[in-house]
């Protein structure tokens, strides 16, 4: 019999689970009927750091950006944005309080 401490947990871990595999989905429809472009990827940094701020303050941790004013890739806007919240959300996830997360370009 499960405590309710371990259904939460398995309802958690589901959520998550979810969420990616709806990620995916998202991912898949964009890649289809989209081209790579031209993206400035700083703005699109800090817009994530800005929406992770309430997670990363709930677990004690600081977001911060280090690099240039401007740096443009290719890139799928959709693809990268995924891409940025999912390595946010593991430092949040397996970090430790009192952590200072920064994403920084060389």
């Amino acid at each position: 019999m499960l405590t309710d401490r371990r259904r939460r947990a398995f309802r958690h871990a589901a959520a998550e689970d979810l969420e990616e595999l709806l990620q995916l989905a998202r991912l898949q429809h964009h890649s289809q009927s989209y081209q790579t472009e031209g993206l400035d990827i700083v703005p699109l940094i800090h817009k994530t750091l800005i929406d992770m701020a309430a997670p990363a303050a709930a677990a004690h941790m600081e977001l911060a950006y280090e690099g240039p004013d401007s740096a443009v890739v290719q890139a799928f806007p959709f693809a990268l944005r995924i891409l940025l919240e999912n390595l946010l959300n593991n430092a949040l996830k397996y970090g430790q309080s009192g952590t200072l997360v920064q994403v920084c370009l060389e």
